[in-house]
């Protein structure tokens, strides 16, 4: 079975849903077990630390995905990189980001996440 972009893609911008965010179940499912983040700001949040801030959190910007590349590390394992910013007008608080997907028992799960600040 091959890696696909769209595949990993549509799973990550599942998770810049408010709706997704706020349904723990699903966040659960989309979260590895092991899974942290280094969050934009450089600290690290844990997957408790996640599950629990996005129970409360109030509705979400739209946010817009631009410059996707998947880099395939084994059948189930791939690296996808893009570009985020908040969709408003004026367009702002863009950020260059990583995350680690690991495909277990058929299903993808992100195992790793890295925002860093980027200039517009």
């Amino acid at each position: 079975m091959t890696v696909a972009l769209e595949t990993i893609l549509a799973l990550e911008k599942e998770m810049h849903l408010t709706s997704t965010r706020r349904n723990r179940e699903r966040m659960e499912q989309l979260l590895h077990p092991l899974f942290y983040e280094i969050g934009r700001s450089g600290l690290r949040y844990s997957r408790q630390d996640i599950l629990s801030e996005f129970e409360s959190e109030a509705e979400l910007p739209p946010i817009a995905v631009s410059e996707p590349e998947l880099i395939p590390l084994s059948e189930d394992l791939a690296l996808l990189s893009y570009i985020s910013n908040h969709a408003t007008k004026p367009a702002h608080r863009f950020t260059l980001r990583t995350s680690l997907w690991q495909r277990e028992g058929g299903m993808w799960r992100i195992r790793f996440h890295q925002g860093t600040p980027q200039d517009s």
